[in-house]
């Protein structure tokens, strides 16, 4: 689905997502499906966007989205895929907070910013890392929660 979006008005809703054209950000999403595609011309997915959605499976993000703010996907428990394109930069605090169903990732180079919190209580497990590790210990993230994470980061850079 291709999405126009009108600029200079603050909002518009579509059936599915409430959008920020300000911003090009998704402040709500209140879809029902399992997959969810984010549409191009977005670049923020809003903090609580997507705020205890229990039927997320899947998402997909554009290659136009660069951040995810606090706490956008916590407790959506069936969530369990997600992709970061090449470009993206930030996940924000606690953003995947309480997604048991969240096993694995794979991250681009381009990350610059991992928030406080933002795996907590997730099956994370695996993080595929596009970049060296290098370049991984320059990711802005407190040293507690690089101990905190129990996934083993596989450097593919």
């Amino acid at each position: 689905m291709e999405i126009k979006m009108i600029k200079g008005s603050y909002g518009i809703m579509l059936p599915e997502f409430f959008l920020n054209t300000k911003e090009d950000t998704i402040k709500n999403y209140n879809g029902e499906d399992s997959v969810v595609f984010i549409p191009d011309g977005i670049v923020n997915l809003g903090q609580m966007a997507f705020y205890i959605n229990p039927r997320i499976q899947k998402v997909v993000l554009s290659s136009t989205v660069k951040f995810i703010r606090a706490q956008c996907f916590w407790n959506c428990l069936s969530l369990s895929e997600i992709n970061f394109p090449e470009g993206f930069t930030t996940i924000g605090k606690e953003a995947f907070r309480n997604c048991p169903s969240l096993r694995a990732i794979r991250l681009p180079k381009t990350i610059k910013t991992i928030g406080d919190l933002a795996f907590e209580k997730t099956a994370l497990s695996q993080i595929l890392y596009e970049g060296t590790e290098a370049q991984w210990n320059k990711i802005k993230m407190t040293e507690e929660d690089r101990s905190r994470l129990n996934a083993i980061v596989q450097f593919l850079g």
